[in-house]
């Protein structure tokens, strides 16, 4: 499971911030030149299972 920052729920475009560290959304993902990052148009946090192309849940970043 990787965890993307993506445009849309299909992840058609995405920046992936690596594999999921853990299970209890308590750690800290480093996000090089972030500066660079629309986070209007990847405004989903997703956690997507790369092997099968599904997305196993998501958030909206505001």
């Amino acid at each position: 499971m990787d965890l993307y920052l993506a445009s849309d729920l299909q992840a058609t475009h995405y920046i992936s911030l690596g594999e999921m560290q853990g299970l209890y959304c308590n750690d800290a993902y480093n996000i090089s030149n972030s500066s660079a990052i629309d986070f209007a148009k990847h405004k989903y946090q997703m956690v997507w299972c790369v092997d099968f192309s599904v997305n196993f849940g998501h958030t909206i970043i505001k």
